[in-house]
């Protein structure tokens, strides 16, 4: 930056005192050189000041602005209607009265964010002397002093405060360590440290960069727990390198987490991949490794290579395709419950279009086949072998009509199908491993059922409305049957819905008939008022055996249906004024076997400034196993380029 001392300046003038007025062009270059500023410099990057009216002080070597006054150095925009201007030597830009902070061009409402003066000090810094944050012109946050960084820069984070139920009060502060690639490309390390008033303690890394993210978290309170959630790829030495871990390790981390989705998974999941891809598939060759949720810290699990490959092909015309997959892998474990797990999987299928006069027809087959071999890593230590298959083949005929123009107008299309699926399994599953894509959780399943799938929905748009229903014979629950199924999906900018069930028959022996159903549905805009809902219904576990009756074997809610009963879940967001917005929701079940059980819930305030510089969100939450209810607040600063200042 080229500078000018203010001693010159001030000779500028021929008189000490004198009240000028120009435009606000020529009100920024002279601002630029009065407080040391080369006017090319002031208009091209550091500090560009605009004002409607100027008073220069030649003997303080000071500017005074009136009326409208700017004071723009991105990521940072000061606002004020009366202040003075100065700079001595190449220091910071002094600021003396008071005004406002925005961290884009424009100025919003409810938040802002008020000082009684600052120092600007481009490219990165800006120093507030006593700020306050405002909502609605009300304060509600006051500092003495308050140092905000560009993210580009190394800074301090903003500090944390919450109320985390039975374990008391937590505060926390935390440093932003920013890095730079010779590509240009910006990466950051955001490192945290926190207590409890209880005497535990936090520390809470985040690693953020253009082609990954990683988030670590140890929480000790009596004991300890360790959270790692990571994923990302990037260019290997010799082939693209791809990275997925989701951690929870020790109980205290089960107990510490306020996510519902995140205690309830079963299994911890770590893998490593790498890509080779020549012109006929891929190669792929790694390590993986499964853990029961909640384990020990220093347990690696069940830990080995994995190594797999695909290919896919196309004819000439389009009219035939076809693709296979398969992958193999051997875990072990080490301790009192050594062994090692081998797993394989293959599968494959294709496709033929073809046509009879005016009428095409697709027929299309999927094989899939798994096997599993190795000692129970469980206390029973049994033998362990599975070995399951599954075929599923599909013939139908689709027929379309446009209703309007080219350009525009309405596709209904109607397929009517024939789906037939036979499979079985011996054996049980290992570490969490699903046997099949579609699961047959009996020794033996087939299915044959008739149907038909339509759509109707604008011409390249997201907006659509889908059916299918089938019905058939099958064999579930161990007996042969009939059954029917039914999928629907709808989409549109107000609402959304989709919906999947199935029905089984009972038979003269006395087993009862069977059905399970599941339903999420959105009611109102995206950005708007908006409420979701979700609901799945089980009249016993086995009912989802329905599914198999689908084109492709629909996926079944497995993981809400462990035992009998109904799951409900929703969560509403209502904009209170045009800065404002309400948001809560809540997860229960009600089985058929226990009362009605409330699995987790929360809410949740934002407020946001017009330009969307500025968050602030209070939320409240408590779910089943964890004691008591979490309440923290968060502050979020959004710059020009959408990244939080450090």
């Amino acid at each position: 930056m080229s500078c000018l001392p203010a001693r010159r300046c001030a000779s500028v003038p021929r008189v000490r005192r004198r009240s000028l007025r120009a435009t606000k062009r020529a009100w920024a270059s002279l601002a630029a050189v009065c407080v040391g500023l080369h006017p090319s410099a002031a208009r091209a990057a550091d500090a560009e000041v605009h004002a409607s009216s100027v008073t220069f002080d030649a003997g303080r070597g000071e500017l005074l602005l009136e009326g409208d006054v700017r004071v723009d150095s991105p990521p940072f925009h000061l606002r004020s209607h009366r202040v003075s201007l100065r700079r001595v030597g190449g220091g910071p830009l002094d600021v003396k009265g008071e005004g406002t902070l925005a961290f884009c061009p424009c100025l919003g409402a409810p938040l802002s964010v008020t000082f009684q003066g600052a120092k600007v000090a481009p490219p990165a810094d800006l120093f507030l002397e006593r700020p306050t944050l405002a909502l609605y012109g009300l304060p509600v946050l006051w500092l003495p002093a308050f140092w905000l960084r560009a993210p580009s820069r190394p800074g301090l984070l903003p500090p944390d405060l919450a109320y985390r139920g039975s374990d008391g009060l937590y505060g926390g502060l935390g440093g932003h360590l920013p890095w730079h690639r010779a590509s240009g490309e910006i990466g950051a390390l955001d490192l945290r440290l926190g207590g409890y008033t209880r005497g535990g303690g936090v520390v809470d890394a985040r690693l953020l960069s253009p082609t990954s993210q990683t988030h670590v978290r140890v929480d000790h309170l009596t004991r300890t727990g360790l959270s790692v959630d990571a994923r990302g790829f990037g260019a290997g030495a010799l082939a693209p390198v791809s990275w997925d871990l989701d951690l929870l390790r020790g109980d205290r981390a089960l107990v510490a987490t306020t996510r519902l989705d995140d205690a309830a998974r079963p299994w911890d999941r770590a893998s490593i991949e790498a890509t080779w891809a020549p012109g006929w598939g891929r190669v792929t060759g790694g390590a993986e490794s499964a853990l029961p949720r909640g384990g020990s810290i220093d347990s690696l699990g069940a830990t080995g290579p994995v190594v797999g490959f695909g290919a896919r092909g196309v004819s000439a015309g389009g009219a035939a395709q076809g693709w296979i997959d398969a992958a193999a892998r051997s875990l072990s474990t080490t301790g009192e419950a050594s062994g090692v797990v081998h797993v394989a999987r293959a599968r494959g299928g294709a496709e033929l279009v073809g046509t009879l006069g005016a009428i095409a027809g697709k027929v299309g087959a999927t094989a899939e086949a798994t096997g599993t071999h190795g000692p129970g890593l469980g206390p029973q230590r049994d033998s362990l072998g599975l070995l399951a298959a599954l075929v599923r083949a599909r013939a139908g005929v689709p027929l379309a009509r446009r209703f309007g123009d080219r350009n525009g107008g309405l596709v209904h299309t109607v397929e009517p199908l024939v789906t037939a699926a036979a499979g079985g399994l011996s054996g049980r599953p290992a570490l969490g491993i699903t046997p099949l894509s579609g699961d047959v959780p009996e020794a033996r399943s087939a299915a044959v059922a008739a149907g038909v799938r339509t759509a109707l929905g604008p011409v390249a748009s997201r907006s659509a409305l889908s059916l299918e229903l089938t019905a058939g014979a099958l064999t579930a629950r161990d007996r042969p049957t009939v059954g029917a199924q039914g999928r629907l999906a709808a989409r549109s900018r107000w609402a959304a819905a989709s919906a999947q069930g199935g029905w089984l028959a009972g038979d003269a022996t006395g087993l009862p008939s069977a059905a399970f159903a599941e339903a999420r549905a959105r009611v109102g805009p995206e950005d708007g008022v908006r409420v979701q809902g979700r609901v799945v219904y089980g009249s016993t576990v086995d009912a989802t055996g329905a599914a198999r009756l689908a084109d492709g074997g629909a996926d079944t809610p497995g993981p809400w249906l462990t035992s009998a009963g109904t799951s409900v879940g929703g969560r509403g967001t209502v904009p209170v004024a045009r800065r404002v917005s309400v948001s809560g929701g809540a997860d229960g079940a009600v089985l058929t076997s226990r009362s009605p059980t409330l699995l987790g819930a929360f809410g949740a305030l934002e407020l946001r400034d017009a330009c969307q510089c500025l968050l602030v969100r209070a939320v409240g939450s408590g779910r089943l196993g964890r004691p008591g209810v979490d309440v923290w607040l968060s502050l979020e600063v959004l710059t020009d380029r959408g990244a939080p200042p450090k």
